[in-house]
């Protein structure tokens, strides 16, 4: 999970796979993308 992450970067949320039927498949429904350059600070999940 993120906590942090630079200013520089861009973040946005999108759909794991192409189609709604593989993101449901997959058990991935949305994922966290972050582009540029920076530094993202992590905490694990457990």
């Amino acid at each position: 999970m993120a906590i942090a992450w630079s200013g520089s970067l861009d973040f946005t949320v999108e759909r794991s796979g192409k189609s709604l039927m593989g993101s449901a498949v997959s058990g991935e429904g949305l994922v966290n993308v972050y582009q540029g350059s920076g530094k993202v600070l992590l905490a694990p999940v457990g």
